[in-house]
């Protein structure tokens, strides 16, 4: 295989245990596998069997029939609201989804299907959801009435409330939301993603965790070390905590995550390059002396771009020149041979890294990289 993406089912499953261990204050947890569960593919679901998550997010009902390849049991949320073409397969497929207004609703109950939903609300994203605590009040009881099933309520944070008030406006705004609601009798409470469970204490109100990030071995909390840069950032925090009156954050979290993803390509051929020479299209990139050069199965088709090196034998080889469709060039050494494999992502090679050479989030890195590699689960 010329590029390929190797995904570690085991280290998904360690991250699930290890969260759901750290969360253990909350009664369910439900895993975010949109985007291609981030990149790495539907099929890491079946890393969640035998684990405490009993229920994955995803975008739309295609990501959700995916995920049934995989999964027949495990609960599915699609969190975008689904064509109303679409509810047969809904309901034949025991998904749950997302009831964002009263209209939408309605067209949900004229339809007669018996379908598991969740209550969407807008507490200051400003995306899908409902906005009037009357409106969430009617919904509810339209349902009960109904052939639905309420299993869900949630919303979604603008931000994670280190440096400003948004984290506790939105919080109270669920709750003037919910106003009359009983919480308890619904199964799903979910308002968090990875950062904020991280960084924030449970709230009363949610006995759901809902995380994406983390599964995949990424631990989202600002961590502080003790350089002079790091306590001026502690300093400016807690002055933001005094002055907006926020509610208690927590940072330097220990999590023992593991990254799920590595990625690796072949070399095409070795070869010199003479000094004074170009390297790719438009002479703009120079060669100011001989170098020995391997060209490599890889390029931006495979979501590949900003990047300046790889590994080859645990050594570092810088990229040479642009990064092309389906091919890069990077200096070596005379240890290198054709056979050797090289890591495009990989221990030494992070996603994170990748994110700060291309000044992109973890997140868009990972479905970049994700989507037209061959993927390997092991």
């Amino acid at each position: 295989m010329d590029t390929q993406l190797k995904i570690k089912q085991k280290e998904i499953t360690h991250n699930a245990n290890v969260i759901t261990e750290y969360l253990s204050d909350y009664d369910k947890f439900i895993a975010v596998l949109k985007g291609c569960a981030y990149g790495h593919g539907e099929q890491i679901v079946q890393a969640l069997e035998n684990t405490k998550i009993t229920m994955v997010a995803v975008s739309g009902i295609d990501e959700a029939l995916n995920v049934r390849k995989y999964s027949k049991n495990i609960g599915v949320l699609i969190l975008e609201p689904i064509e109303i073409q679409a509810l047969n397969v809904a309901e034949e497929n025991n998904f749950s989804i997302t009831v964002h207004t009263t209209e939408y609703l309605k067209d949900l109950i004229a339809a007669e299907k018996k379908l598991r939903i969740h209550i969407k609300l807008d507490t200051g994203l400003n995306r899908l959801g409902f906005v009037d605590k009357k409106e969430v009040k009617t919904a509810i009881q339209l349902a009960e009435n109904s052939n639905l099933i309420v299993e869900g309520i949630y919303s979604h944070f603008q931000t994670v409330g280190i440096y400003d008030n948004i984290y506790d406006l939105q919080v109270a705004k669920f709750i003037e939301l919910t106003e009359g609601v009983d919480l308890k009798k619904i199964p799903y409470v979910h308002f968090s993603n990875s950062t904020v469970l991280l960084c924030h204490q449970k709230l009363d109100f949610c006995n759901t965790a809902r995380f994406g990030i983390m599964l995949y071995g990424f631990n989202v909390c600002p961590s502080y070390g003790d350089s002079f840069k790091d306590r001026l950032r502690l300093l400016r925090n807690r002055y933001y905590q005094r002055s907006l009156h926020l509610s208690k954050t927590t940072c330097n979290v220990k999590l023992d995550l593991h990254f799920a993803m590595e990625m690796t390509t072949r070399i095409l051929q070795i070869k010199e390059v003479e000094g004074g020479t170009f390297v790719g299209y438009g002479n703009k990139h120079r060669v100011n002396e001989k170098i020995r050069v391997a060209v490599l199965a890889a390029g931006y088709n495979n979501g590949i771009k900003n990047q300046r090196y790889v590994y080859i034998n645990n050594k570092k080889c810088e990229v040479v020149g642009p990064i092309f469709m389906n091919m890069m060039c990077v200096k070596i050494d005379d240890s290198v041979t054709l056979n050797d494999t090289v890591v495009l992502v990989g221990q030494n090679l992070t996603i994170g890294k990748l994110a700060s050479m291309r000044n992109e989030s973890i997140s868009q890195v990972l479905l970049s990289i994700g989507k037209n590699n061959i993927k390997v689960y092991e």
